[in-house]
């Protein structure tokens, strides 16, 4: 990844167009095997979405039909995965009627909060 990013960074001018299009096809050409090599790291429960800087280029999209073949990042990004889904869940949840939200300021030891009928700057003191 790091060889290829430091390969567009060489194949720009310095005002940010391709030096040659077949430069630009070459960046193209390894970010699809890319892609499809960290398809198959990651296995058959993703899929990895790849559109190049190429002109007239389009968004491809890997996946793999087998297991993963790295295991261990297949399981750190599902685990990134379902943290935002349950981030998502929660922030659903404060937000639907009937939710409630706190804030707590640690120094003044204030609490704000929806559920306890405050407002920013009419906070309640909680003693510590």
């Amino acid at each position: 990844m790091a060889s290829w990013e430091a390969f567009y960074d060489a194949s720009l001018t310095a005002g940010l167009e391709w030096q040659s299009p077949q430069l630009a096809a070459e960046f193209t050409v390894t970010g699809d095997r890319l892609a499809q090599r960290l398809a198959d790291e990651l296995g058959s429960g993703f899929a990895v979405e790849f559109h190049s800087y190429e002109p007239g280029a389009t968004r491809t999209l890997f996946s793999s039909g087998s297991p993963a073949t790295n295991a261990a990042a297949a399981a750190a990004l599902l685990g990134l995965v379902r943290a935002e889904e349950e981030l998502q869940a929660r922030l659903r949840s404060d937000t639907a009627p009937g939710g409630s939200w706190s804030a707590y300021a640690p120094l003044p030891g204030t609490v704000f909060g929806s559920g306890s009928g405050s407002a920013p700057g009419s906070g309640s003191q909680v003693g510590y």
